[in-house]
Protein backbone atom coordinates (compact mmCIF):
# COMPACT_ATOMS: atom_id res chain seq x y z
CA UNK A 1 0.00 0.00 0.00
CA UNK A 2 1.45 3.37 -1.00
CA UNK A 3 1.64 6.29 1.37
CA UNK A 4 -1.16 8.10 -0.50
CA UNK A 5 -3.65 5.27 -0.01
CA UNK A 6 -5.61 5.13 3.22
CA UNK A 7 -8.46 2.99 4.46
CA UNK A 8 -11.72 4.85 5.01
CA UNK A 9 -15.25 3.84 5.91
CA UNK A 10 -17.13 2.20 3.06
CA UNK A 11 -20.00 4.73 3.08
CA UNK A 12 -17.61 7.42 1.87
CA UNK A 13 -17.07 5.55 -1.37
CA UNK A 14 -20.72 5.00 -2.22
CA UNK A 15 -21.25 8.45 -3.69
CA UNK A 16 -20.13 8.97 -7.28
CA UNK A 17 -22.09 12.00 -8.41
CA UNK A 18 -19.54 14.84 -8.27
CA UNK A 19 -17.18 16.06 -10.94
CA UNK A 20 -14.15 13.87 -11.64
CA UNK A 21 -11.78 16.73 -10.92
CA UNK A 22 -12.84 16.75 -7.27
CA UNK A 23 -12.11 13.07 -6.75
CA UNK A 24 -9.31 11.50 -4.79
CA UNK A 25 -8.21 7.88 -4.87
CA UNK A 26 -8.40 5.73 -1.75
CA UNK A 27 -8.13 2.09 -0.83
CA UNK A 28 -11.05 0.37 0.90
CA UNK A 29 -10.44 -3.32 1.46
CA UNK A 30 -9.02 -4.44 -1.91
CA UNK A 31 -10.92 -2.00 -4.13
CA UNK A 32 -9.79 1.31 -5.54
CA UNK A 33 -12.74 3.69 -5.43
CA UNK A 34 -13.34 7.36 -6.11
CA UNK A 35 -15.39 9.87 -4.14
CA UNK A 36 -15.73 13.66 -3.79
CA UNK A 37 -12.82 15.34 -2.04
CA UNK A 38 -15.08 17.36 0.28
CA UNK A 39 -16.70 14.14 1.49
CA UNK A 40 -13.35 12.57 2.35
CA UNK A 41 -12.21 15.76 4.11
CA UNK A 42 -15.37 15.73 6.22
CA UNK A 43 -14.82 12.06 7.04
CA UNK A 44 -11.18 12.60 7.96
CA UNK A 45 -11.60 15.77 10.01
CA UNK A 46 -15.11 15.87 11.47
CA UNK A 47 -17.20 12.71 11.28
CA UNK A 48 -17.14 10.91 14.61
CA UNK A 49 -15.07 13.54 16.41
CA UNK A 50 -16.78 14.17 19.79
CA UNK A 51 -18.56 17.54 19.87
CA UNK A 52 -18.61 18.14 23.60
CA UNK A 53 -18.51 21.89 24.16
CA UNK A 54 -19.61 23.62 20.96
CA UNK A 55 -23.35 24.25 20.93
CA UNK A 56 -23.14 26.12 17.63
CA UNK A 57 -21.59 23.12 15.89
CA UNK A 58 -23.98 20.72 17.59
CA UNK A 59 -26.92 22.79 16.36
CA UNK A 60 -25.42 22.97 12.89
CA UNK A 61 -25.25 19.17 12.74
CA UNK A 62 -28.83 18.82 14.00
CA UNK A 63 -29.90 21.20 11.22
CA UNK A 64 -27.88 19.57 8.45
CA UNK A 65 -28.89 16.05 9.42
CA UNK A 66 -32.53 17.16 9.34
CA UNK A 67 -32.02 18.68 5.90
CA UNK A 68 -30.57 15.41 4.63
CA UNK A 69 -33.84 13.46 4.97
CA UNK A 70 -34.46 11.84 1.58
CA UNK A 71 -31.15 13.10 0.17
CA UNK A 72 -27.49 12.07 0.22
CA UNK A 73 -25.09 13.44 2.82
CA UNK A 74 -22.78 14.52 0.01
CA UNK A 75 -25.56 16.73 -1.35
CA UNK A 76 -25.97 18.46 2.01
CA UNK A 77 -22.23 18.93 2.53
CA UNK A 78 -22.03 20.62 -0.86
CA UNK A 79 -24.62 23.12 0.39
CA UNK A 80 -23.05 23.63 3.82
CA UNK A 81 -21.74 27.14 3.18
CA UNK A 82 -25.14 28.13 1.84
CA UNK A 83 -26.78 26.92 5.03
CA UNK A 84 -24.35 28.85 7.20
CA UNK A 85 -25.08 32.03 5.28
CA UNK A 86 -28.85 31.51 5.28
CA UNK A 87 -29.09 30.65 8.97
CA UNK A 88 -26.74 33.12 10.65
CA UNK A 89 -23.92 30.59 11.01
CA UNK A 90 -26.32 28.51 13.14
CA UNK A 91 -26.21 31.00 16.00
CA UNK A 92 -29.07 29.77 18.19
CA UNK A 93 -29.79 33.11 19.87
CA UNK A 94 -29.67 35.00 16.57
CA UNK A 95 -32.14 32.59 14.98
CA UNK A 96 -34.50 32.83 17.96
CA UNK A 97 -34.23 36.61 17.78
CA UNK A 98 -35.12 36.57 14.09
CA UNK A 99 -38.16 34.42 14.84
CA UNK A 100 -39.32 36.79 17.58
CA UNK A 101 -38.93 39.82 15.32
CA UNK A 102 -40.60 38.32 12.25
CA UNK A 103 -44.30 38.92 11.67
CA UNK A 104 -44.75 35.27 10.71
CA UNK A 105 -42.80 32.09 10.00
CA UNK A 106 -43.76 32.37 6.34
CA UNK A 107 -41.85 35.65 6.17
CA UNK A 108 -38.69 33.97 7.48
CA UNK A 109 -39.02 31.01 5.12
CA UNK A 110 -39.64 33.27 2.13
CA UNK A 111 -36.58 35.34 3.04
CA UNK A 112 -34.38 32.23 2.95
CA UNK A 113 -35.87 31.06 -0.34
CA UNK A 114 -35.37 34.53 -1.87
CA UNK A 115 -31.84 34.96 -0.49
CA UNK A 116 -30.15 32.98 -3.24
CA UNK A 117 -28.41 30.82 -0.63
CA UNK A 118 -27.84 27.24 -1.74
CA UNK A 119 -30.15 25.30 0.58
CA UNK A 120 -32.69 22.53 0.10
CA UNK A 121 -35.80 24.39 -1.02
CA UNK A 122 -38.24 22.72 1.34
CA UNK A 123 -40.38 25.06 3.41
CA UNK A 124 -40.80 22.38 6.07
CA UNK A 125 -37.05 21.86 6.40
CA UNK A 126 -36.31 25.58 6.46
CA UNK A 127 -38.93 26.22 9.13
CA UNK A 128 -37.52 23.38 11.22
CA UNK A 129 -34.22 25.24 11.67
CA UNK A 130 -36.01 28.18 13.31
CA UNK A 131 -38.27 25.94 15.39
CA UNK A 132 -35.31 23.84 16.48
CA UNK A 133 -33.42 26.97 17.54
CA UNK A 134 -36.28 27.75 19.93
CA UNK A 135 -36.21 24.20 21.28
CA UNK A 136 -32.42 24.31 21.57
CA UNK A 137 -32.51 27.51 23.62
CA UNK A 138 -34.96 25.91 26.05
CA UNK A 139 -32.73 22.86 26.33
CA UNK A 140 -29.69 25.04 27.03
CA UNK A 141 -31.54 26.75 29.85
CA UNK A 142 -32.52 23.41 31.36
CA UNK A 143 -29.31 21.42 30.88
CA UNK A 144 -26.68 24.16 30.69
CA UNK A 145 -25.94 23.50 27.03
CA UNK A 146 -27.13 21.72 23.92
CA UNK A 147 -24.09 19.42 24.03
CA UNK A 148 -24.83 18.54 27.64
CA UNK A 149 -28.37 17.62 26.64
CA UNK A 150 -27.31 15.28 23.83
CA UNK A 151 -24.54 13.63 25.86
CA UNK A 152 -26.65 13.12 28.98
CA UNK A 153 -28.44 10.25 27.24
CA UNK A 154 -25.24 8.19 27.46
CA UNK A 155 -24.04 9.62 30.76
CA UNK A 156 -21.24 11.39 28.92
CA UNK A 157 -19.86 8.13 27.54
CA UNK A 158 -19.06 7.38 23.92
CA UNK A 159 -20.62 4.28 22.37
CA UNK A 160 -17.76 2.52 20.57
CA UNK A 161 -18.76 -0.11 18.03
CA UNK A 162 -16.51 -2.56 16.18
CA UNK A 163 -17.90 -2.87 12.68
CA UNK A 164 -16.00 -4.78 10.00
CA UNK A 165 -18.72 -4.60 7.35
CA UNK A 166 -20.47 -1.34 6.52
CA UNK A 167 -23.70 -3.21 5.78
CA UNK A 168 -23.89 -4.25 9.46
CA UNK A 169 -24.19 -0.67 10.72
CA UNK A 170 -27.81 -0.01 11.79
CA UNK A 171 -29.87 2.90 10.53
CA UNK A 172 -31.26 3.48 14.02
CA UNK A 173 -31.03 2.01 17.52
CA UNK A 174 -33.00 1.97 20.76
CA UNK A 175 -30.83 4.89 21.88
CA UNK A 176 -31.67 6.99 18.82
CA UNK A 177 -35.36 6.15 19.21
CA UNK A 178 -35.30 7.31 22.83
CA UNK A 179 -33.51 10.54 21.98
CA UNK A 180 -35.79 11.21 19.00
CA UNK A 181 -38.88 10.80 21.17
CA UNK A 182 -37.50 13.19 23.78
CA UNK A 183 -36.44 15.77 21.19
CA UNK A 184 -39.87 15.70 19.55
CA UNK A 185 -41.50 16.14 22.94
CA UNK A 186 -39.37 19.25 23.43
CA UNK A 187 -40.42 20.76 20.11
CA UNK A 188 -37.58 19.68 17.81
CA UNK A 189 -38.55 18.85 14.23
CA UNK A 190 -37.03 16.61 11.53
CA UNK A 191 -35.57 14.38 14.24
CA UNK A 192 -36.71 10.84 13.53
CA UNK A 193 -34.73 7.85 14.91
CA UNK A 194 -32.68 7.48 11.71
CA UNK A 195 -31.83 11.18 11.55
CA UNK A 196 -30.88 11.18 15.23
CA UNK A 197 -28.65 8.13 14.77
CA UNK A 198 -26.84 9.92 11.94
CA UNK A 199 -26.41 12.86 14.31
CA UNK A 200 -24.95 10.66 17.04
CA UNK A 201 -22.47 9.23 14.54
CA UNK A 202 -21.53 12.67 13.26
CA UNK A 203 -20.89 14.26 16.67
CA UNK A 204 -19.03 11.30 18.14
CA UNK A 205 -21.58 10.09 20.68
CA UNK A 206 -21.41 6.88 18.67
CA UNK A 207 -18.13 5.83 17.05
CA UNK A 208 -19.24 3.98 13.92
CA UNK A 209 -16.00 4.20 11.97
CA UNK A 210 -15.08 0.80 10.58
CA UNK A 211 -12.41 -0.91 12.67
CA UNK A 212 -10.08 -0.87 9.67
CA UNK A 213 -10.68 2.84 9.05
CA UNK A 214 -7.73 5.10 9.85
CA UNK A 215 -10.05 7.33 11.91
CA UNK A 216 -11.43 4.61 14.21
CA UNK A 217 -8.76 4.77 16.92
CA UNK A 218 -8.27 8.49 16.40
CA UNK A 219 -11.87 9.21 17.42
CA UNK A 220 -11.52 6.95 20.47
CA UNK A 221 -8.45 8.97 21.48
CA UNK A 222 -10.33 12.22 20.89
CA UNK A 223 -12.93 11.10 23.41
CA UNK A 224 -10.24 10.17 25.90
CA UNK A 225 -8.95 13.74 25.62
CA UNK A 226 -12.28 15.04 26.90
CA UNK A 227 -12.73 15.52 30.62
CA UNK A 228 -16.24 14.47 31.57
CA UNK A 229 -17.83 14.81 34.98
CA UNK A 230 -21.42 14.04 35.92
CA UNK A 231 -23.56 15.14 38.81
CA UNK A 232 -27.24 14.86 39.60
CA UNK A 233 -29.09 18.17 39.37
CA UNK A 234 -32.81 18.05 40.10
CA UNK A 235 -34.47 15.33 38.05
CA UNK A 236 -31.72 15.33 35.44
CA UNK A 237 -28.16 14.16 35.29
CA UNK A 238 -26.05 17.14 34.43
CA UNK A 239 -23.09 16.31 32.20
CA UNK A 240 -20.16 18.69 32.00
CA UNK A 241 -17.89 18.10 29.05
CA UNK A 242 -14.81 20.01 28.05
CA UNK A 243 -11.48 19.47 26.40
CA UNK A 244 -8.61 18.62 28.69
CA UNK A 245 -5.91 21.24 28.78
CA UNK A 246 -2.75 20.23 27.04
CA UNK A 247 0.06 19.54 29.44
CA UNK A 248 2.90 21.99 29.34
CA UNK A 249 6.20 20.51 28.32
Amino acid sequence: MSGSEVVRCGWVGKYTGAGREDYVKVLHRTMNIFFPGYLSRYHDNEWGVPVVADDRLMFEMISLEGAQAGLSWATILAKRSGYKKAFKDFDIEALVGATEEASSMDVLVDAVLDSGCDVVRSRRKIESVYRNAEAARAVREEFGGLCQYIWHFTGGQQVVNSWTNVSDIPSHTDLSKRIAEDMKRRGFRMVGPTTVYSLLQAVGVVNDHMVACHRYKACVRKMQDCKITTSVVGAHRKVTLRRKRKRSV
